[in-house]
C-alpha cells in the first residue's frame, strides 16, 4: 500500500477510536456514572466542548 493511502487509513482508524471513546463517555454521563467534567477531563477538552456531544 502506498504511503498516502496508509496514512489515510491510519487517520480513519484513529478518528474512529476517538468517536467510540466519545460515545462511551456520553453514555456514562447520561447514566449518571460520571460527570461532564470527568468526561471532558478524560478527553482533555473543556466541559463546553464535551457538552456539544450530549
Amino acid at each position: 500500500m502506498c504511503d498516502v493511502a496508509q496514512r489515510l487509513e491510519d487517520k480513519g482508524r484513529s478518528e474512529g477510536r476517538i468517536e467510540e471513546r466519545i460515545e462511551v463517555l456520553v453514555t456514562l454521563v447520561k447514566s449518571g456514572s460520571i460527570t461532564v467534567d470527568t468526561a471532558a477531563g478524560i478527553l482533555k477538552i473543556t466541559t463546553t466542548e464535551f457538552k456539544k456531544y450530549l
